[in-house]
């Protein structure tokens, strides 16, 4: 989601062409062309990411909060010996 609202706002307040888009994004043009087309047409509800087909996720939400409170936290924070 982080990567598409950026593309929309690199568009719209900086003006900037799709090819300068992908460059920085790290991404195709093509996907960034069909993204903000996308963006266009739909509006702001495109930015969320809809229910997908498949397998259910084996993580479940308490596991998934905890893991990112983890991931969030400076190495130091961790005491571990390869903080920095």
């Amino acid at each position: 989601m982080l990567t598409r609202a950026q593309m929309d706002l690199l568009n719209a307040e900086h003006g900037l062409k799709a090819s300068q888009i992908a460059h920085l994004v790290r991404d195709s043009e093509r996907t960034v062309q069909r993204w903000l087309h996308r963006y266009e047409a739909e509006g702001v509800q495109v930015l969320y990411e809809a229910p997908r087909n498949g397998k259910p996720a084996k993580m479940t939400q308490v596991y998934q909060d905890k893991l990112l409170g983890s991931v969030r936290l400076r190495p130091r924070a961790l005491r571990l010996d390869f903080s920095l």
